[in-house]
């Protein structure tokens, strides 16, 4: 892939990234706790393939986004390992939404998830641009 069709790509996700923000704050504002804790985790993924992508990278899994996400971090150090953390636990925090019925999510679990994406997207777009 050239380096102009590179950033467009680039450039798709992290606005995917902001569109799957968004509908989880609505989500959490209408009580859909699960929908948007699902949400905020599709938030980060979005934002973690466009950060690997930057750096030419492009897994096509989401247990490929994390494995490499995950050595990226410890490798170069930045981001910091805590965005590393970040998506693990928002990525198992998602199977849960998506997958664990009898799991009970709450308005605080949804705000912690929304808060997490969005520090994490802070970060990756500032390393990004």
């Amino acid at each position: 892939m050239d380096k102009e069709k590179q950033n467009e790509y680039v450039r798709l996700r992290m606005r995917l990234a902001k569109e799957k923000i968004k509908a989880s704050q609505l989500l959490a504002n209408s009580a859909n706790y699960r929908d948007a804790i699902s949400r905020a985790y599709y938030a980060i993924y979005y934002a973690a393939k466009a950060f690997l992508l930057y750096h030419g990278q492009d897994p096509y899994s989401h247990k490929g986004v994390s494995i490499l996400f995950h050595k990226f971090c410890a490798t170069h150090k930045k981001p910091d390992a805590s965005f590393a953390k970040i998506l693990s636990v928002l990525q198992e925090a998602r199977l849960d939404a998506d997958y664990k019925e009898k799991v009970r999510l709450t308005k605080k679990d949804a705000k912690e998830a929304i808060d997490m994406a969005q520090s994490f997207l802070k970060e990756i777009h500032r390393l990004i641009k």
